[in-house]
């Protein structure tokens, strides 16, 4: 008996020691590759979206995950179950900092919510690349994304050309008091400002949604005989405008403007006649995840970045749609 309990306990110490070997060899991570130091294979970064059922945020992921895998690094998305959740995204981060996550590449639905958060990533020594919307008050080292404030005075300035310099027009918000939609409407503001021969009728938010959109524009419809445009925070928001306008059998008689260049907006101005929406920027979603992610992997290896890393700024109509669709999603 006390033979057996000593072959038993030498095969239990072999095991021990084999195993102990082999997390020696890997760095004790599970990483069957090894330490690969300066590959960077042992860095993970996160990417935080506002929403998992907008194609603008998938095309975001998409592209952050393409950048992990040509670094050799770990990509992990951080989205809300929620679209647009503050609290949630907020909760996100926590649980990011926690595990200890060496980047953060960030869209935040409210900046001010999430400011906090991010100084205590900041203070833990976890790099922040902000993209899409900016958090100019962290001192962050670079910023991803188009400058919205001019992008939306594109919009606006095509619009007005195409309406012929005047018109009555609906504004449908996104998320109200979030940077984003404040700062288009700010330039949407300005314009208007400047050129009152155009008449808005009805301002209302759509919450960046296509279906609470819908709602929102049938309504709108109800109590308004005369619309010459329709001026969207983003192209879910006008498909989902769109939408509204087709079941009130009233196609054509507005323009619709959107922000995004998503391609379903893009093939409709290709394919239909007329198109679902007419006007809308290309923000370049793929580039914004893909570059937010090399950008803070060069950080966290010690590397110098841009102060701005601008991604998309074109006008996309039906006159460039081909071409723009040609180099849809792409790094640039």
């Amino acid at each position: 008996m006390k033979k057996s309990f000593a072959l038993l306990l030498a095969l239990v110490m072999s095991i021990c020691l084999v195993a102990c070997s082999n997390a020696a060899e890997t760095g004790g991570n599970n990483n069957p590759q090894g330490d690969t130091g300066e590959s960077g294979s042992d860095i993970t970064i996160g990417i935080f979206v506002k929403d998992n059922t907008n194609p603008f945020w998938r095309y975001v992921v998409s592209g952050a995950m393409q950048a992990g895998e040509d670094l050799g690094i770990e990509v992990v998305e951080y989205t809300p179950a929620v679209a647009q959740n503050v609290e949630q995204q907020v909760s996100l981060m926590q649980d990011a900092i926690q595990s200890g996550i060496d980047g953060i590449a960030v869209c935040a639905i409210d900046s001010d919510s999430l400011m906090d958060s991010c100084k205590q990533a900041m203070e833990a020594g976890i790099v922040v690349v902000p993209f899409n919307s900016r958090m100019d008050e962290l001192g962050c080292e670079t910023f991803v994304g188009i400058d919205n404030y001019e992008a939306q005075m594109l919009i606006m300035e095509e619009l007005y050309e195409q309406l012929g310099g005047e018109g009555k027009v609906v504004i449908l918000e996104g998320n109200l008091g979030g940077y984003v939609n404040n700062v288009r409407m700010e330039a949407i503001t300005d314009f208007l400002e400047e050129h009152p021969s155009l008449e808005v009728v009805a301002d209302q938010s759509g919450d960046g949604q296509r279906e609470l959109t819908m709602t929102v524009m049938e309504n709108i419809l109800q109590s308004c005989d005369e619309i010459d445009a329709v001026i969207c925070h983003n192209d879910n928001m006008a498909m989902g405008a769109y939408q509204a306008i087709l079941a009130a059998d009233r196609v054509g008689e507005m323009i619709i403007t959107g922000f995004d260049a998503q391609e379903e907006c893009i093939l409709s101005m290709i394919e239909d006649d007329p198109p679902r929406v007419d006007i809308t920027v290309d923000q370049a979603p793929y580039s914004q995840g893909y570059l937010s992610v090399e950008a803070a992997y060069k950080l966290i290896m010690g590397e110098e970045v841009d102060a701005e890393i601008p991604t998309g700024g074109t006008i996309v109509t039906p006159e460039n749609a081909q071409e723009v669709y040609d180099n849809f999603y792409t790094v640039r």
